[in-house]
């Protein structure tokens, strides 16, 4: 085995005596294939993070199987007949949250709630329009 330029190629030149001849492979300064391996490493971690945003994107866009999540609004004077808009609010939070689907949120408007609130198998948010005004008394029945 030989070193040298002697094939003019401006790099080093690893001259190997194999059976019927000789191969001669240039070598690359060490800088060189330092470059080219940090490179290759840039490359491959910019895939990689490409591969995961693609493999995420669909968990973070809405599908017809998930409705957007809606607003339900209770008051003293709604009604549970009504359809729990601002407007229109029901009167009871148990009717909100029996209507809600995981993820609504349940706004209560200022008042006395007499009745005894369940929420299974779903996560809402039931928010007091204030911490003095709202109060769910849950000691005694619904009054109607």
């Amino acid at each position: 085995m030989r070193t040298g330029n002697e094939a003019g190629w401006g790099v080093a030149v690893v001259v190997h005596r194999i059976p019927g001849g000789e191969a001669r492979v240039p070598l690359a300064h060490p800088r060189v294939v330092l470059a080219q391996t940090l490179r290759l490493r840039t490359v491959v971690a910019v895939i990689s993070a490409i591969a995961t945003a693609i493999a995420i994107l669909p968990l973070l866009l809405p599908t017809a199987d998930s409705p957007a999540v809606a607003t339900w609004h209770v008051s003293p004077t709604g009604s549970d007949r009504a359809n729990g808009t601002p407007t229109a609010p029901f009167l009871t939070i148990t009717k909100a949250v029996n209507t809600a689907r995981s993820g609504d949120t349940v706004r209560v408007a200022d008042g006395v709630y007499r009745e005894s609130v369940q929420v299974y198998r779903k996560s809402l948010d039931i928010v007091g329009a204030s911490q003095t005004g709202t109060v769910l008394d849950g000691t005694n029945g619904v009054e109607n």
